[in-house]
C-alpha cells in the first residue's frame, strides 16, 4: 500500500503540457485510485510515453517523467533479487 501511494502522490503532482502525456498520467492515477497494482500501472504509463517518444511527440518534461520512472529502487528490489538466487 506504501508504494501505491507513493507512486500515487508523485502522479498527482505531475502536470504536463501536452494533453495525450497529461492523459495517460490522469488514466494512471485512475488506475491506482482504484486499487490496480503499482507495478502494472507504472509499466502501462511507461509503454504510453516510450509510444509518444517513438513517434517523436514527447516533451522535454515527458522524457523527465519517463527517465523517473524508468529508475529502479535498488534499496527494495535487492531482497527480491536475492531470494531468487537461492530457490
Amino acid at each position: 500500500m506504501f508504494k501505491i501511494q507513493k507512486l500515487l502522490s508523485f502522479l498527482e503532482r505531475v502536470n504536463l503540457k501536452s494533453s495525450s502525456e497529461q492523459g495517460l498520467v490522469g488514466t494512471a492515477v485512475k488506475d491506482l485510485e482504484s486499487g490496480s497494482y503499482e507495478e502494472s500501472v507504472s509499466r502501462s504509463l511507461q509503454d504510453g510515453l516510450e509510444k509518444l517518444a517513438l513517434n517523436k511527440q514527447i516533451s522535454q518534461e515527458g522524457i523527465e517523467l519517463l527517465s523517473n520512472l524508468k529508475r529502479k529502487e535498488y534499496s527494495s528490489n535487492y531482497g527480491l533479487a536475492s531470494m531468487t538466487w537461492f530457490n
